[in-house]
């Protein structure tokens, strides 16, 4: 399964599905398993699976 975190700077329209332009730009392979595309302010912090912030 492939998951695409995708974080969007301010004014972009966090509700626009941008399922199919994603699916577009990826590998054939990632893009036959891609299972969700969640968006994210970039004020969110991002966690990794342990729950920590990730460093930038």
């Amino acid at each position: 399964m492939t998951d695409v975190l995708l974080a969007l700077h301010n004014p972009a329209y966090p509700d626009l599905d941008r399922t199919a332009a994603l699916r577009g730009v990826l590998t054939g392979a990632a893009a036959a398993t891609l299972r969700s595309v969640p968006v994210i302010s970039e004020a969110d912090p991002i966690t990794g699976p342990t729950g920590k912030c990730g460093s930038s």
